[in-house]
């Protein structure tokens, strides 16, 4: 065995001196065998070169819309050229090899990826707002020796106003990864939920030789991007390249934008996991696709475009999508039909309509929102709609049943919060003072009975609003909007369901990540209803972080960044989600 290990070492680093043509090898020789060793240690041990700078106006950081492109120089043309005009747009030539386009990050920095030495050349450009045009203000040549951390060695820079500068902030030599990515907007990010210890977050994520960026338009190629948690509390990401979204800026008109919304996550069979993306276009109409992954392996196992039962001029309230015993179940839009489909809508799938009966589940569609709509062990739940006094059960069998919760005639507005776990009604009796009186449910096949327990009381102008409540066995935690001397107040609460204790939860300081330059601030970005997960075991709280100086500068993450507490007091430090996929 010794000698074998020795043998290999020798071979791996001897191998760049032999010379062969590879289609002379046997691919089941020994000799392949070894040249695939050797292959699977280069790829090992294999790094890039992340470098971070500032590009300054006068000393101060630069405007918010703000991107630079990367290109790789494969002669000696940057002798000569005018950094300022020459081969500004993202295209290749026969002497530059574009590869990649960022944007300014919370800090005001930008970073690149490089994956070899070589020679190149970085081009910043802005967007004039008042002027509505694209300007090219800064580029430089310089040169990078080695991957192994050393800085950028600038050979040649030019800048529109001799008060711009630019600055290297960071050389480091980290892991190499196939797909880097940044996130592109939180708008259309929110959490899917949790199925068997894994949990689900989705955005939108673009990888960097995909931006297009010239002094015409900002062409951007993203593609929808889940970020899973595995039952170790590890994060990853599954790049959905089959779907590409566009985001096409042009100053001169033609502007064109596509985006996502997904449903939550809908269990399937051996683990597997499935959600349907209502996909919107400013160009095209709206189209549904359908998705099924295996959360341990990361891979997509089936994924196709899927219609409505009504056809293609029928949509879907995506928002409203439930697990139920054997599929799912959604509403379709024009006809308000609720429907019951076996396979995520997939050629072939078994569908349903759901027919009306007594105590309709489903009477009065439009009244249903996806905040008063949860799932809990094989049923669904749902308030009203024509009492609001009533919890509307809907039972595997697609019957409907129901259970009084007001114990007099206070008027009441009630959330129904749900889990495999528990039933919970926050009830706000409505024309103040405001309290809010929880009331645990106990359900078994359809029938049940309501515990009504020590209400808290809340300081608000009006009813207070809840976003993102979910339950798991212990607690409750959700978000919570008062109005207070006219001002809305957020802030995340949690509901102890043995000890009944109602606490508020601090989220830990931002500006504990990194320093940021004079004047700027993190802003804060609270979205509860996409942001909050509560599993089995942890609260765990994400976000992009927003950055402002107060005078019309503002800047927004790359990354995501995520946060967990596991007690509701003691929360991890603010770490990045990982930028990179399969």
């Amino acid at each position: 065995m010794r000698k074998i290990i020795l043998f290999l070492l020798f071979f791996i680093f001897s191998i760049s001196c032999l010379k062969f043509e590879e289609s002379d090898l046997d691919p089941n020789s020994p000799f392949s065998i070894l040249l695939g060793l050797a292959q699977l240690q280069n790829n090992q041990i294999a790094s890039e070169l992340e470098l971070r700078g500032t590009y300054l106006d006068n000393g101060e950081l630069p405007g918010s819309f703000s991107f630079l492109s990367l290109q790789k120089i494969n002669d000696d043309s940057w002798e000569n050229m005018d950094l300022l005009n020459d081969n500004v747009d993202a295209l290749d030539t026969d002497s530059n090899e574009y590869k990649a386009g960022t944007r300014i990050d919370f800090d005001g920095s930008f970073r690149f990826y490089i994956q070899e030495p070589g020679i190149y050349r970085w081009i910043y450009y802005q967007f004039l707002q008042m002027e509505n045009e694209i300007v090219v203000q800064g580029s430089e040549v310089f040169r990078i020796d080695s991957i192994r951390s050393n800085p950028p060695i600038s050979l040649r820079s030019a800048f529109t106003d001799p008060s711009h500068s630019f600055r290297w902030d960071r050389t480091e030599a980290v892991p190499f990864q196939q797909k880097r990515f940044d996130s592109i907007t939180e708008e259309y990010s929110s959490f899917l939920g949790e199925n068997n210890g894994y949990s689900y977050f989705i955005s939108q994520c673009i990888q960097p030789q995909k931006y297009r960026i010239s002094t015409e338009s900002f062409n951007l190629r993203k593609n929808p991007c889940l970020h899973i948690r595995d039952p170790g509390e590890n994060w990853h990401a599954l790049i959905l390249e089959d779907l590409d979204l566009v985001t096409i800026s042009n100053p001169a008109g033609g502007d064109e934008s596509t985006n996502i919304q997904s449903s939550r996550i809908i269990p399937t069979e051996n683990n597997s996991v499935g959600f349907v993306l209502e996909i919107t276009s400013s160009a095209s109409a709206t189209t549904y696709r359908s998705y099924k992954i295996d959360p341990t392996s990361r891979t997509i196992l089936q994924a196709e475009n899927v219609q409505p039962s009504g056809g293609t001029s029928i949509g879907i309230e995506i928002e409203k999508i439930r697990p139920f015993p054997g599929g799912m179940v959604y509403i379709e839009t024009g006809s308000n039909e609720p429907r019951w489909d076996s396979n995520l809508l997939f050629a072939g799938s078994e569908n349903q309509l759901i027919s009306s009966g007594t105590n309709n589940f489903f009477e009065l569609p439009g009244s249903l929102t996806s905040d008063n709509l949860s799932s809990h062990n094989g049923i669904l739940l749902r308030q009203g709609p024509s009492d609001p006094d009533i919890l509307r059960i809907l039972n595997p069998d697609f019957t409907t049943t129901e259970i009084s919760l007001s114990a007099d005639d206070t008027p009441t507005n009630f959330v129904i919060r749900a889990s495999k776990y528990s039933v919970t009604i926050f009830d706000t009796p409505g024309g103040g003072p405001f309290k809010i009186i929880p009331k645990s449910i106990a359900l078994t096949s359809g029938t049940g009975s309501v515990n009504f327990l020590p209400g808290f009381d809340i300081t608000s102008d009006s009813p207070p609003s809840f976003m993102g409540n979910q339950s798991n066995e212990t607690q409750t935690v959700y978000g919570l909007e008062t109005i207070q001397s006219g001002d809305a107040i957020k802030e995340i609460r949690s509901w102890n369901h043995t000890t009944g204790a109602f606490n508020s939860i601090t989220l830990p300081n931002l500006s504990s990540i990194q320093p940021l330059e004079s004047g700027f601030n993190f802003s804060e970005n609270y979205e509860f209803g996409k942001q909050l997960l509560l599993d089995e075991n942890n609260v765990t709280f994400i976000q992009k972080l927003s950055t402002s100086d107060g005078g019309g500068r503002s800047y927004q993450s790359n990354d995501f960044y995520f946060t967990t507490t596991s007690d509701d007091a003691n929360w991890s430090e603010w770490n990045a989600l990982p930028n990179w996929g399969m």
